[in-house]
């Protein structure tokens, strides 16, 4: 009676733990699989300098002034994401009109992103140092931008 109660909780209770432990393995494998279809987002060119104009930006917004960091330092924040999903939707694009466009957004939108960033030097709320870094970062993504542009256009 009392042994085979207990020998059937402690079975129950093993069934159990294998169904959580297949449960996390199964958790594992999907984050694995999110893991490498980021990297392989990452891994076209463009894409991968503006994720780390983000970091950059993202370290230097942590010392920002309180006063601007909620505006100057949000306003490039999002130019920042929005050139980084041009960037995606050019690279994901098929058809060379439409990916001219994005990148011709792209463009527009990191000259407004260097004239903020140059803003924030001016107001002191980002080091010379820092400022130079991410002005070569930009010129870095511009001359891609560039460089992507001419090839799509020359292209039959």
């Amino acid at each position: 009676g009392e042994k085979e109660g207990r020998r059937e909780r402690r079975e129950e209770k093993e069934k159990k733990g294998g169904r959580e432990r297949e449960r996390e393995r199964e958790r594992e494998r999907e984050r694995e699989r999110e893991r490498e279809r980021g990297s392989a987002l990452r891994k076209v060119p463009i894409v991968s300098s503006v994720y780390h104009l983000y970091e950059s930006f993202h370290e230097c917004l942590i010392a920002f002034p309180k006063s601007e960091r909620y505006s100057l330092g949000a306003t490039c924040q999002s130019e920042i994401l929005e050139l980084l999903r041009l960037s995606l939707r050019a690279a994901s694009s098929t058809k060379p009109s439409d990916k001219a466009a994005y990148i011709n957004e792209a463009s527009v939108r990191l000259d407004s992103l260097r004239l903020l960033l140059n803003l924030c030097k001016d107001c002191k709320c980002v080091s010379n140092q820092a400022y130079q870094q991410l002005d070569s970062t930009c010129s870095e993504i511009g001359r891609m931008l560039g460089g992507w542009l001419k090839s799509i256009t020359s292209s039959p």
